[in-house]
């Protein structure tokens, strides 16, 4: 099992994401801005974050640069529906385009699990 950390300015995904990692056993702990993610993990030892590209007025490839800062061992990917946003963020972890599967969702998981 793992601590995820989801980040996302859209409750719907969210929420769809967190049904998918919680159902196969994962904790998630959620945030909608970069400052909420930032104190997720003050309290929580996360392993791994999902995040938004774009946070509404926020951008998730300079989040994942200061939770790593934070974290340095943490696993990222990204989502995002822009194709433009998937190849800024491809520089800096996996992608994943909105909408994606449950599937696809797990399978990144999968991979951070091995490590």
């Amino acid at each position: 099992m793992l601590n995820i950390l989801l980040v996302d300015d859209d409750v719907t995904v969210r929420r769809a994401f967190r049904r998918v990692l919680e159902h196969a056993g994962h904790a998630v702990h959620e945030a909608s801005t970069t400052r909420e993610a930032c104190d997720a993990l003050t309290h929580h030892e996360c392993d791994a974050a999902f995040l938004d590209v774009n946070l509404g007025e926020e951008d998730g490839v300079a989040l994942s640069l200061q939770l790593r800062a934070i974290r340095p061992a943490m696993s990222v990917a990204f989502a995002t529906g822009s194709k433009q946003s998937a190849e800024r963020a491809k520089k800096h972890g996996e992608v994943l385009r909105k909408p994606c599967s449950p599937a696809q969702l797990l399978a990144v998981v999968a991979r951070w699990s091995k490590g």
